[in-house]
């Protein structure tokens, strides 16, 4: 999320030690999910950093769903 564009201003985020060590165990259980995905598929291995790509382009599309909502109400 960090520089996406809202309104006429781009966002800078900074997580904080709490938000590093939930994104860490978040890491973590997603590993773990595209290992069994990856024992248990016979097609083309998917990198790891691509997975994770997938939950973050479905989390962006629903942030900027939101930003449009918002939008909307406001302007």
């Amino acid at each position: 999320m960090n520089n996406l564009k809202l309104l006429d201003n781009y966002l800078t985020i900074k997580a904080s030690e709490k938000t590093e060590d939930f994104l860490g165990e978040w890491i973590e259980i997603k590993k773990k999910e595209w290992e069994a995905m990856k024992d248990q598929s016979s097609s083309k291995e998917e990198e790891f950093e691509r997975y994770l790509q997938k939950d973050d382009a479905k989390a962006l599309e629903n942030i900027h769903a939101i930003i449009d909502k918002v939008k909307e109400t406001v302007l």
